[in-house]
């Protein structure tokens, strides 16, 4: 059992004992010592799996329904807060703020979860102006216990998720330490707890390749994008496609490799197609337009006519 694992789940007995109105004494008593329980619910110490049989007994639960609930809490809440996170980095401002009114952040209750909601938010206050990118900068390193973190072997989706907004933050010194190491866990799976979040991943390797993108080192922007591509295909979505395939485009077009770069940029057109979203077709017109003299709709069409024409 990952440590982080063991920290959450003795933090979610820890809530279920409140929730009956039992102390921590009561909840421990016979089975381990206080002290030891503060270990597991502080992360410095594995929960074994005895001790979980005798909490979930002393709970009144079977302990395969209450694992079974557990992970299934999870995985609601995380992908509750992914959503407002996509808000966020869309920056469809209303949504999200509309979100945190419905869903405060003292509503989450997962720890890690909580955590991502708190960078959402800092993000947001980055994007409206009202705190700076140092305050940003400040408020994310203390957020998720940096440098310390790069210590660690594994760490969560989540974590690494709010690990690569740094790297792309003007003036951080290490943004080259981390995305390297990012991109060393994208390739080791077993490097990562994703608690059924795989979709952060693919967002953790869009914001790699805009970095690569801006340092000018092409080949690891499509190394990066051919991760996200992979992964899109073997959890069968369609997550960010339109960024990855708009930056192997440019990398493509930067590397001198036209026939690629071309290919590349019709695939962006076909994703932002398949999405149906007339304001993210218009951000991404602007976008292609800003950096090549082409009407990127004539493009698309001239494109599917000269490959007719190669096929015929």
């Amino acid at each position: 059992m990952d440590i982080t694992y063991s920290q959450e789940l003795a933090r979610y007995f820890d809530r279920l004992r409140f929730e009956q109105n039992m102390t921590q004494e009561a909840l421990v008593e016979g089975i381990i010592s206080l002290r030891q329980f503060r270990r597991y619910l502080n992360g410095t110490s594995y929960l074994p799996q005895e001790v979980i049989n005798l909490f979930s007994e002393r709970l009144g639960y079977r302990t395969a329904i209450l694992m079974l609930e557990f992970e299934a809490e999870k995985i609601k809440e995380a992908r509750t807060i992914i959503d407002f996170y996509n808000y966020v980095a869309n920056r469809d401002h209303l949504s999200a703020q509309q979100f945190m009114k419905n869903y405060p952040i003292e509503k989450v209750r997962d720890e890690g979860t909580k955590i991502l909601y708190q960078n959402a938010v800092d993000h947001l206050e980055l994007q409206t102006g009202k705190i700076t990118e140092d305050v940003y900068l400040k408020r994310t390193l203390e957020l998720i216990g940096y440098p310390e973190i790069m210590k660690r072997k594994v760490l969560t989706t989540f974590e690494i998720t709010i690990l690569s907004s740094l790297v792309n933050v003007s003036g951080f010194a290490e943004q080259k330490v981390i995305a390297d190491r990012l991109l060393l866990m994208a390739d080791n799976p077993t490097l990562i707890y994703s608690g059924q979040n795989e979709k952060m991943l693919t967002y953790v390797l869009q914001r790699l390749g805009q970095y690569y993108g801006r340092h000018k080192e092409y080949h690891k922007v499509l190394e990066t994008c051919d991760k996200a591509i992979k992964y899109n295909l073997e959890w069968k979505i369609f997550y960010l496609l339109d960024f990855i395939y708009y930056f192997k485009a440019l990398a493509h077009y930067y590397l001198g490799e036209h026939e690629d770069y071309e290919k590349a940029l019709f695939q962006c057109y076909c994703m932002l197609q398949t999405e149906g979203s007339a304001l993210r077709y218009e951000r991404f017109r602007k976008l292609v337009e800003s950096d090549w003299p082409i009407n990127f709709h004539e493009f698309a069409k001239q494109y599917i006519e000269k490959n007719n024409l190669k096929g015929s």
